[in-house]
């Protein structure tokens, strides 16, 4: 009874502020000090963390340098990433995968036909993925803030018009952790033009000339173009 007693008092305490696993085994062994193998009873108990999800991501588009962050688009010089790619971070003292919605959207839009495009690339499989006039990503699925960090490491912000509207675009990025926390942030894009060097073509005319013929015409057409028409 003793021995009884000794084992009803075994309790078990959670060993880290936020654990990263949700199973924990307890093994041990009741010897009745025999060198027999049949007087040692190996017992092993499984003990199951119930998760709580009790506190939001953490976002932090520009890492250390601050939750929003500025990117700078080159007029026609193709995509660009719309977090700092080297110190963005996504983090969750819950440590346990959970079923995210990432929102990515650019709230003020200006180009028609959907020529302002936000992607992503290296998708694992069970991710679901949503774009919306090229405008919206959707992302979701049961993964860990570090599995999402790398993913969203790789939207971009691409401008397929040939002179863009306006000056500045703004992408809100939404992250919803069910059952009740939702954290955003911002990027600025900051387009910037380019003055492109502007293109002549010609076709000339085959002239004879003749003295005393006055004023010829050298050249039979001219096309100047010129990308920023500036």
């Amino acid at each position: 009874s003793v021995y009884e007693d000794f084992f009803n008092s075994l309790i078990w305490t959670q060993p880290f502020a936020y654990p990263e696993t949700i199973y924990y085994t307890a093994e041990y062994t009741v010897d009745d000090n025999s060198s027999a193998t049949i007087g040692r009873v190996p017992l092993t108990v499984t003990i199951t963390v119930q998760i709580v999800n009790n506190y939001p991501p953490v976002l932090e588009l520009d890492g250390n340098n601050g939750v929003n962050y500025t990117a700078y688009y080159f007029q026609a010089q193709g995509p660009v990433p719309v977090v700092n790619v080297t110190t963005f971070s996504l983090t969750d003292k819950d440590m346990v995968a959970n079923d995210y919605t990432v929102t990515v959207t650019i709230i003020d839009a200006q180009e028609p036909n959907d020529q302002e495009v936000l992607s992503v690339f290296n998708v694992p499989q069970r991710m679901m993925v949503f774009s919306n006039h090229s405008t919206t990503l959707k992302l979701s699925g049961p993964f860990t803030a570090s599995e999402f960090q790398s993913i969203i490491r790789t939207i971009t912000y691409d401008n397929l018009a040939i002179i863009p509207i306006g000056l500045t675009r703004t992408i809100r990025f939404d992250i919803q952790d069910p059952p009740s926390f939702n954290t955003s942030a911002f990027t600025t894009i900051v387009i910037v033009y380019v003055d492109y060097t502007p293109v002549l073509m010609v076709t000339p005319r085959l002239t004879q000339y003749t003295e005393g013929d006055g004023v010829v015409n050298l050249l039979r057409s001219t096309t100047i173009t010129d990308i920023d028409n500036t």
